[in-house]
């Protein structure tokens, strides 16, 4: 059973690569001059022949071929103003070159090796900053209670505000708001999602998003108006 499969799978690649070969027989009419171009890369000099128009086939001693160039030369006038040519050209793998290096960069004289290359500075300016168009504003403020029958405490307001551009297409502002910032011996405050409202937004000429504290809502209905906040995630197109 495997040698059927293994039949199978060569006569298969066989008929392929036959396709293939096919290809590269070619059959071309063209007008007859003194030296003509027959392809652009050489051709096979096993199969070659050239015929009027009514298919005979035209004597050797009328041309020479040159079969590395492929080009036919006439030596001397036939009585037909059109020529077909059949020929077999080389595969593209045997006609391809092939280079390690492209001749562009070798150089023909050594003379002035020493100026060939300098170094100079880039006369492009980077006007690019990032970050460089943000604001804050906003500002912290802390208090204290003190009783004759209660402990002190310390209480703390955060207002911060981040607008600007990251960049000339986008945009970012963001919100931190507390009413109630413990101080811990440590020096840290509280997680992001006990502040009573912070969010991040960026944002373009086409698409929003927004990040934190976020609000759904809906009024452009009759009925089932609602507005509703949530910690999460939005994602709007303009």
């Amino acid at each position: 059973m495997k040698f059927i499969y293994f039949l199978f799978i060569f006569f298969i690649g066989f008929a392929a690569f036959a396709q293939d070969q096919q290809s590269n027989y070619k059959t071309k009419t063209v007008v007859v001059k003194d030296t003509i171009a027959i392809d652009s890369v050489s051709i096979n000099s096993a199969h070659f022949s050239i015929k009027r128009k009514d298919n005979s086939v035209i004597d050797s001693t009328y041309y020479t071929i040159d079969f590395e160039k492929a080009v036919l030369t006439f030596k001397k006038p036939i009585e037909t103003d059109s020529i077909i040519i059949d020929y077999l050209k080389y595969p593209e793998f045997l006609t391809k070159t092939y280079k390690q290096l492209d001749d562009k960069i070798i150089v023909q004289s050594t003379e002035n090796q020493q100026q060939l290359y300098k170094i100079k500075q880039s006369s492009e300016t980077n006007t690019f900053t990032p970050f460089d168009g943000l604001t804050t504003s906003g500002s912290i403020s802390r208090g204290v209670i003190i009783g004759n029958n209660q402990n002190s405490v310390l209480n703390s307001e955060l207002d911060l505000q981040i607008t600007g551009k990251l960049n000339d297409k986008v945009s970012l502002r963001a919100s931190i708001q507390d009413a109630n910032i413990p101080l811990q011996e440590s020096g840290y405050s509280q997680r992001l999602d006990e502040f009573d409202q912070v969010f991040v937004e960026l944002f373009s000429d086409n698409w929003k998003i927004r990040a934190g504290d976020v609000d759904l809502q809906n009024t452009r209905s009759a009925f089932a108006n609602f507005r509703n906040a949530y910690k999460g995630f939005r994602l709007a197109q303009l």
